[in-house]
């Protein structure tokens, strides 16, 4: 899951994408959970049944196992480590709010984890 010098283009950035989701997925224990790419290098993840302490919890855990994977799969030629940055928002099914404030209540909370730096988890 590293980025190579000699290898630059969409081709690695989609395989670093795939490693990347991988590696996501095997956090995740229940089948109702769900990670999909949203778009571009975004992923969403949606928990069914968490709060957001455990929401956090799950995030920092796939924080955890990327690195992890990072260091497996070590190679001298690496130029870049891959992190990423979650933005975490948390509904309950049956309120008036719809899909599309959860998300851009998540997306926000997103922006704001990447204006802290690199590899943050942010709430809203």
């Amino acid at each position: 899951m590293t980025i190579l010098k000699r290898s630059i283009g969409h081709q690695i950035g989609d395989e670093v994408l795939i490693r990347v989701a991988a590696t996501l997925k095997l956090t995740l224990k229940r089948e109702t959970d769900l990670i999909a790419r949203y778009g571009g290098e975004e992923f969403i993840l949606i928990l069914y049944d968490t709060d957001l302490n455990d929401a956090e919890k799950i995030c920092n855990k796939m924080q955890e196992n990327l690195k992890i994977a990072q260091e497996k799969s070590y190679t001298k030629e690496a130029v870049a480590p891959v992190t990423m940055s979650f933005g975490i928002s948390c509904t309950k099914p049956g309120r008036d709010e719809e899909s599309e404030s959860l998300i851009k209540k998540a997306d926000d909370a997103l922006y704001k984890a990447k204006e802290s730096g690199r590899n943050c988890v942010s709430i809203k």
